[in-house]
């Protein structure tokens, strides 16, 4: 494993192992980490199909996989259990109309450069981002790198944008196992909101905290709403008056997170039926960040898996995650 599949392994084979120790071991950006990852799954010579899956279903106690480009392809056929990762769609959290100046979180990154020009067109005009996490975080950070320089407001249901800075008492109850066994379900909960979800890495917030051009609003987002052809209105509430106040935007991102229960779409429909309850999921997860329902094979849901661990839920540990999943099917 060491040599062959480690992070030090490939720097070496890619010929920059002491330039990355010359520069203080820097964790990877996500580009260098998907080389990584192209590079083991190259290794292993594991098969990997490019396509969208819209469907799961029973084959005896297995389970077949039905993709949108081929159908029921009879190479994606009888698999003893399936792993479903990724937080899904942007989630509906708010009511917005259907117009080219509002994005989400996920779209407005196959949509930059669209926004970039309504951002060019109206150097004045306000863009406004709706949510306290990474997401928000990260957009903002990237119009900055761009140039960008109307006023960026970023709208959230907490006091302020919280750090999640690095540090030793935080990291060691994503390791200890034993520590996180003695906490209560409600307490592993709160946990991995606030260190995954709720808070944006200390060295990003430090970034765009230096940027003058953009302000925190504490406020809950109640919906976007039209207001003339160059701008929308995106309406908040505060907690102490309970006011609506319209937020006049050129453009305005919904990065208040995903759905992830969205996989109960491609399953089965009575399977689909039995499995609608967020926290009864998260109660009912075994140790493999798996479901178990008589008649199908197990679904591992490494994205619901917060009482078990609050290293999994963003695809934080991913070594530790694969084992496991894994182990149960090499037992023996």
């Amino acid at each position: 494993m060491q040599s062959l599949f480690s992070w030090n392994s490939f720097k070496v084979a890619s010929g920059d192992y002491p330039d990355w120790v010359g520069r203080g071991r820097t964790p990877p950006t996500h580009l260098d980490f998907a080389k990584y990852i192209n590079k083991c799954v190259e290794i292993t010579g594991a098969r990997v199909v490019i396509e969208e899956v819209v469907r799961l279903s029973k084959s005896g106690k297995k389970w077949k996989i039905r993709t949108k480009e081929k159908n029921w392809d009879p190479n994606l056929l009888e698999f003893d259990a399936t792993v479903i990762t990724g937080h899904g769609p942007q989630a509906s959290r708010f009511q917005k109309i259907l117009n080219r100046r509002v994005f989400d979180g996920r779209d407005v990154w196959m949509r930059t450069d669209e926004l970039l020009k309504i951002a060019s067109q109206d150097s004045s005009g306000a863009i406004v981002l709706i949510g306290a996490g990474g997401t928000s975080a990260a957009i903002a950070g990237w119009l900055v790198r761009k140039g960008v320089t109307n006023p960026i407001i970023i709208i959230g249901n907490q006091a302020s944008l919280f750090a999640r800075v690095d540090n030793w008492f935080e990291n060691r109850v994503f390791t200890d196992k034993q520590l996180w066994a003695s906490l209560s379900d409600d307490a592993r909960r709160k946990f991995t909101e606030r260190l995954t979800r709720g808070a944006v890495w200390a060295n990003v917030l430090t970034y765009i905290s230096n940027a003058k051009n953009i302000t925190y609003r504490a406020g809950q987002v109640e919906s976007i709403t039209e207001k003339d052809e160059s701008e929308v209105n995106v309406n908040y509430i505060t907690s102490r008056d309970g006011e609506k106040h319209p937020a006049p935007a050129i453009a305005a991102v919904d990065a208040t997170g995903f759905d992830d229960m969205w996989f109960t779409k491609i399953l089965p429909n009575s399977l689909s039926v039995s499995l609608n309850d967020r926290a009864l999921i998260q109660e009912k997860i075994d140790s493999s960040l798996a479901i178990h329902k008589p008649g199908f094979g197990p679904i591992h849901l490494p994205m619901l898996s917060q009482i078990q661990s609050p290293a999994f839920v963003s695809l934080m540990a991913l070594g530790e995650m694969s084992t496991e999943i894994l182990s149960p099917y090499f037992a023996d």
